[in-house]
C-alpha cells in the first residue's frame, strides 16, 4: 500500500463514502485481506493503476454492440476491457472477470466461505467486476466498484456480477439498482446486459450495447477516409482510435454538428 503511493496511487478510502472499492483494492480496505485481516494476502492494485503504469493492457469496447462477449480470468496477464462514453473522456467503465488465484485468493473474503443465498449465481468463486473511473477526481474518489447486490455488507463487502435480483444484478442500465451512472454522468449510454456465469470454466458471457449512437457517428477503431462525406451527426472519435484523412477527403459538417475527440 505505502509503496504504491510512491508509484502515484491515491488512497481510495477517503472522500465520498458511496464511492468505494472496499476489499477489492489495495488502496482501500483490501490492504487488510488475509486469514486474520492483517494484510497476509492483500488485494492487488486496481485495473486503473495497472493500466496507467503499463503493467497491463486494456481492450477498448466502443463498437455498436457486443453479443455474448466472453470474459476469461487470467491472473498472470489480466483481461481488462474499457467502455467509454461521449460525455466525458475522464469517466468510463473497466470490466473484468475476477477469480481466486495468487493474491486474488482472499479478495474480498475467506475463499472457504459457502454462500447460501440462491441469488448468488457464482457462489464465492468470483465473477464479473464492473469498475467506474473518474480520472480527474481530486477527492480520493477516482475508483469505484459497483456491487451487484447494491450492498457492501458481510460476507462479500461488494458482490461480483451476476447476482439474481432480476433484472438488477444481471444487467446494468439506467433502470436497474444499482444503475449505470458514473460520478458526474447519470446515464453514460453504456448498457451492460444479460450477464451470465458459465460453469465449469467460471467464465462470464455478457452483452454490451451503446444507446448514444443515434446522435453520433462513432469512430472506435482506426479508419482512413479519402472521399467526401456529409456529417449530419456529431462525429465522435473515441477509445484511442485514429481517423486519417488522405488527400481528397472532404468533410462537410451540417450546422451545429461538430468533431469530438475523446482519448
Amino acid at each position: 500500500h505505502e509503496f504504491a503511493h510512491l508509484l502515484g496511487a491515491d488512497d481510495e478510502y477517503w472522500g465520498d463514502i458511496n464511492v468505494n472499492a472496499g476489499y477489492f483494492d489495495l488502496m482501500s480496505n483490501g490492504n487488510y485481506n488475509g486469514p486474520e485481516r492483517k494484510g497476509e494476502c492483500p488485494a492487488g492494485t486496481t485495473p486503473f493503476n495497472k493500466i496507467k503504469w503499463g503493467w497491463s493492457s486494456v481492450t477498448y469496447l466502443n463498437e455498436d454492440s457486443y453479443q455474448d462477449l466472453l470474459l476469461e480470468y487470467n491472473y498472470q496477464s489480466p483481461n481488462y476491457y474499457r467502455l467509454d462514453n461521449p460525455y466525458d473522456d475522464t469517466e468510463y467503465f473497466i470490466i473484468e472477470n475476477r477469480l481466486r488465484e495468487g493474491f486474488d485468493k482472499w479478495t474480498p473474503n475467506n475463499p472457504s466461505y459457502v454462500s447460501t443465498d440462491p441469488r448468488d449465481l457464482n457462489e464465492n468463486l468470483g465473477g464479473m467486476l464492473i469498475w467506474t473511473i473518474d480520472d480527474d477526481n481530486l477527492n480520493h474518489d477516482k475508483i469505484d466498484l459497483i456491487s451487484a447486490s447494491n450492498e457492501w455488507t458481510f460476507p462479500y463487502f461488494g458482490v461480483p456480477f451476476p447476482f439474481n435480483n432480476n433484472p438488477s444484478g444481471l444487467n446494468l442500465t439506467p433502470n436497474t439498482i444499482p444503475n449505470n451512472s458514473i460520478r458526474n454522468i447519470s446515464n453514460p449510454g453504456v448498457l451492460i446486459e444479460n450477464i451470465r456465469w458459465m460453469t465449469p470454466a467460471n467464465n462470464i458471457l455478457v452483452n454490451i450495447n451503446h444507446d448514444f449512437l443515434a446522435n453520433y457517428y462513432v469512430i472506435s477503431s482506426n479508419q482512413t477516409w479519402n472521399d467526401t462525406r456529409i456529417i449530419d451527426k456529431d462525429l465522435l472519435i473515441i477509445g484511442n482510435a485514429t481517423l486519417t484523412l488522405q488527400e481528397g477527403a472532404v468533410l462537410k459538417f451540417e450546422p451545429q454538428k461538430k468533431l469530438q475527440v475523446l482519448n
